[in-house]
């Protein structure tokens, strides 16, 4: 098993980037990764269809860097998702276990944007670390 340390796929953070932030692979299981390519024309409300060889090699890099790849601690928090809502690493028992003493109030944060934007708190986020030592939290910016 590997341990996180080579940055995000560029196509990947492009294609997926463009719309929403981007997920380092090892925070969702093979299975949620085939399921989320296999629902891209209904993509939590969106079409994000891709072409079929886009689709193919961007499917194949989340698999092959999926949870089950990788020994640290968020890969192996992230191995089980949440079986309501399978897709929403949010949603997820780990996620909601370790961020369930943050206010709800801090993620309408302007400079968080909301509970998908990891990179708004854990500095190390693109690269699957998120370590404790990492974490910086936003504050919201007022002008006297």
């Amino acid at each position: 098993l590997g341990s996180p340390t080579a940055p995000l796929d560029p196509v990947y953070a492009k294609e997926c980037g463009a719309c929403h932030s981007v997920y380092h692979p090892s925070l969702a299981p093979a299975a949620t990764w085939r399921a989320v390519f296999a629902g891209l024309d209904d993509h939590f409300g969106d079409n994000a269809s891709l072409d079929g060889p886009l689709a193919d090699r961007l499917l194949g890099y989340l698999v092959a860097n999926s949870a089950e790849q990788w020994d640290s601690k968020p890969a192996n928090f992230f191995r089980l998702p949440d079986a309501a809502q399978p897709l929403r690493i949010t949603a997820s028992p780990a996620w909601q276990r370790t961020h369930r003493r943050i206010p709800q109030p801090a993620f309408g944060v302007k400079a968080v944007g909301g509970k998908l934007n990891c990179s708004a708190c854990h500095s190390d986020a693109a690269s699957g670390r998120f370590a404790p030592q990492a974490i910086v939290t936003p504050k919201e910016r007022t002008t006297p």
